[in-house]
């Protein structure tokens, strides 16, 4: 079954049937249906190759992660981009190609991919400068690389919304005396938007009350079990904590019932991620999870309008991002 045999099944150009069966908006949705219906019928599958030499592109997108994704504390995020970047990918007929960022020159030479998604803050002069060169259409998603000046559009989260919620959150459980902790690595700009907004919150409602309502550390489980064994006392004066990340959070309810500290008596805990990881822990954790399937969505609608040279539209960048309430609030 060819294209041109089902051209003749429906009565319609080859053309016609073609742009059907790739979505096309501009074919009218009752002759989409009909094509797709036929197609199905017959068993009909796209040849991408085929596809691929008529319209000179090769459907792939590639998405642009760190040398070090895979690394034990970054594999959850970024394994959470990845999977719905490749669900969302699915509804476009794209591929997605995962690239380490060392590998960025030799994959837009090999002509592999029609466009670029960028998930990465530390890319380099050196790459920005090779994307221009070969006239490369990418977008940046989660972080803003931090090479760049200039405002670009950058599909992510609204941290600080983000944070000012949590606060308000806690705040509205009976919570008081609130504490972020909060990365100590001063270029990630995601945690310090979460930090302000979350401080932005305590301004606004006469709840600074402490010298610090803002605790740096790593970003790890055995940090958050170090934070609870070195700054017991330091902990009880709050009785609302947001860890900026689940791990912290997951590490401090490790240990937290040896205190005699109960949660969420005594104190609210709020993570953030969502990780599966929170499962295997009780009480079970309150935590901020990303909107990552509307944000790879909206990301590779942008990137492949810019690819398929459709008219530009106003696009939404910044998105919310959702609490979910469990046991520890």
């Amino acid at each position: 079954m060819t294209l041109k045999d089902i051209a003749k099944i429906v009565d319609l150009s080859e053309s016609t049937v073609s742009r059907a069966l790739n979505n096309n908006p501009n074919i009218a949705k009752k002759t989409r249906e009909l094509v797709m219906k036929v197609a199905k019928e017959h068993n009909f599958v796209i040849n991408p190759h085929a596809r691929s030499l008529a319209t000179k592109r090769s459907h792939r997108i590639g998405i642009i992660f760190p040398n070090d994704f895979y690394e034990f504390n970054k594999r959850d995020f970024f394994s959470q981009l990845e999977k719905h970047f490749l669900l969302n990918s699915e509804k476009f007929q794209y591929e997605i190609l995962i690239i380490r960022a060392k590998s960025l020159e030799k994959t837009i030479k090999s002509g592999n991919v029609d466009g670029l998604i960028i998930v990465n803050r530390d890319i380099s002069k050196d790459d920005l400068e090779i994307l221009k060169k070969y006239k490369v259409p990418h977008t940046f998603v989660a972080y803003k690389p931090t090479v760049l000046e200039a405002d670009v559009c950058v599909f992510k989260s609204d941290n600080l919304d983000c944070g000012y919620n949590v606060a308000k959150l806690l705040h509205k459980e009976g919570s008081c005396n609130l504490l972020t902790i909060t990365s100590n690595n001063e270029n990630l700009t995601d945690y310090r938007d979460r930090t302000t907004g979350f401080y932005n919150y305590l301004e606004e409602n006469d709840l600074l009350r402490y010298e610090v309502h803002v605790h740096k550390c790593g970003m790890t489980f055995e940090d958050g079990r170090d934070l609870l064994l070195n700054n017991l006392d330091f902990l009880k004066t709050y009785d609302g904590i947001y860890c900026q990340q689940d791990k912290v959070a997951l590490g401090i309810l490790s240990l937290i019932e040896k205190y005699n500290i109960k949660v969420p008596q005594d104190l609210k805990i709020v993570g953030h991620d969502n990780l599966e990881l929170i499962d295997y822990f009780y009480p079970k954790l309150t935590t901020v999870k990303e909107n990552f399937e509307v944000i790879t969505l909206e990301a590779l609608k942008y990137l492949i309008d810019i690819i398929e040279e459709k008219e530009e539209e106003k696009v939404q960048s910044v998105f919310e991002s959702i609490i979910i309430k469990r046991e520890t609030t």
